[in-house]
């Protein structure tokens, strides 16, 4: 479903530049935040998915994804992590339990973000 508006949340620059590279390339529209609380005041209607980091400064994507619950219940939400100081499967269990659509490993290959993305948006 390209032509979809897609919020990128990650502190790393280099991740939402990445990102944001692939999926314009595939046609989706593309806003980034650097972090949670970022994000969740650039949330709108509009935006069909969320793909986030877990681990972020100010608000980490757990946190985010709680209010996201909250406040947008239907919102489509990927997680992803490279692991950190935590175990990467660890932390992207946890998003999956509190309501994650779908996660992605870093580092993941454009056909993964790609096919995660396009599965995320078939479903209601």
């Amino acid at each position: 479903m390209s032509g979809a508006r897609v919020l990128v949340v990650d502190d790393d620059e280099n991740i939402c530049r990445v990102v944001r590279r692939m999926l314009t390339a595939a046609g989706y529209e593309v806003e980034v935040a650097g972090n949670g609380q970022e994000a969740l005041t650039k949330l709108s209607p509009e935006v069909a998915v969320v793909i986030s980091d877990v681990l972020m400064p100010e608000m980490d994507g757990i946190e985010m994804l709680r209010r996201l619950r909250k406040e947008a219940p239907d919102a489509k939400i990927i997680s992803m992590s490279g692991g950190g100081i935590q175990d990467k499967e660890h932390v992207l269990e946890i998003a999956e339990r509190l309501g994650a659509a779908r996660t992605l490993s870093k580092p993941f290959t454009r056909e993964e973000l790609l096919n995660v993305v396009a599965a995320v948006l078939r479903t209601n």
